[in-house]
């Protein structure tokens, strides 16, 4: 179904749904605009929520026409290939007992019923516990060269933020950094150690920041341009 926004036509995917309780409108980056209706709602309840949500609706569309660009148009099914740090691993997907395992240049995930969701959700519990291990480990040893103490690494699922540093020395970085390049995960542990002796963005914590990671501006530029495409 397809609608005239003004600015723009919208294709718009209908379906319906017995567990659906009232109409539902959903944008994704690739899948594109839905609306999901109770199994006995009339079809004009699509129409009258596309309308009634026209403002939001292209300023999300919008937003995505920017991100197109940079998130990768991903599909979590066998011979998918994954980023992980300076490489890639290719993904293999099959039906067994939950676990996920690096095989060489192979990442297994095995669920009992498998769907991309379900092999979404293991891929981020496995990323997250390879960052416990590779990114304390960066970080601690860059700490002990440049005598930082910090009080330990923890990682982070935060959606907005690539890590922080707290009053009481605990350093946070996002697992999502795993998706990118080494050096970019040694700049924001640089950029973070720095907010041990320096709480803002000061010249003299830039210059701290230079001095545990020469190539910071690179990096920076890097993160912001392509960072929004660190997702699974």
């Amino acid at each position: 179904m397809e609608f005239d926004l003004g600015s723009r036509f919208v294709e718009v995917e209908v379906r319906r749904s017995t567990k659906a309780q009232y109409p539902r409108l959903e944008v994704h980056l690739h899948r594109g605009v839905r609306v999901t209706l109770p199994a006995a709602a009339p079809a004009t309840e699509a129409e009258k929520l596309v309308r009634s949500k026209t403002e939001w609706l292209l300023r999300h569309l919008a937003k995505f026409d920017r991100l197109r660009s940079v998130v990768p148009d991903r599909r979590l099914i066998s011979g998918e290939n994954l980023p992980l740090l300076d490489g890639t691993v290719t993904l293999e997907v099959t039906s067994g007992p939950a676990r996920v395992e690096r095989r060489d240049g192979t990442l297994a995930v095995s669920l009992p019923s498998p769907t991309e969701r379900g092999v979404r959700f293991a891929l981020e519990d496995w990323y997250a516990a390879q960052a416990e291990d590779e990114i304390a480990r960066r970080a601690e040893e860059l700490a002990t060269r440049h005598g930082i103490k910090i009080r330990g690494v923890r990682i982070s699922r935060a959606q907005t933020r690539w890590g922080s540093c707290s009053s009481t020395g605990w350093i946070n970085i996002n697992w999502r950094l795993m998706l990118a390049p080494s050096s970019i995960v040694e700049y924001l542990i640089a950029h973070e150690l720095a907010h041990v002796a320096h709480k803002n963005h000061s010249p003299a914590f830039w210059s701290r920041v230079a001095e545990l990671h020469p190539a910071y501006a690179e990096s920076e530029r890097w993160l912001r341009k392509n960072g929004a495409g660190l997702v699974l």
